[in-house]
């Protein structure tokens, strides 16, 4: 029997494995690869409070997000900037991102 694409297994919060190689996805030089990491960072935050408080307290993955919005590539860019805005949806992610060094990035 086929697994229910939107069981609670699937869409668990991110496995260490998948968050400790996000940095290094969202610095790649694929502006596709970048994009859609992104994307995943947006969907993990909005999708769990535990992802997201995992996401809002990582140093990495916000100077990562920072790094996207100068990537040059306006599809980087724009997942960027609807990733930090996701995080934002929490309040620790608000307070992470109140003290870090994305913030000038944003504005």
């Amino acid at each position: 029997m086929p697994r229910d694409l939107c069981s609670p297994t699937l869409l668990s919060p991110l496995t260490d494995s998948l968050f400790a190689l996000l940095p290094l996805f969202l610095a790649s030089s694929s502006a596709f690869v970048a994009a859609l990491t992104c994307e995943v960072l947006g969907a993990a935050e909005l999708q769990s409070m535990e992802a997201s408080e995992m996401l809002a307290s990582d140093a990495c993955i916000a100077n990562g997000l920072a790094r996207a919005l100068e990537n040059g590539s306006q599809q980087v860019a724009e997942g960027a900037c609807n990733a930090i805005m996701d995080l934002r949806a929490s309040s620790i992610g608000m307070e992470h991102l109140a003290g870090s060094a994305i913030l000038p990035s944003i504005l």
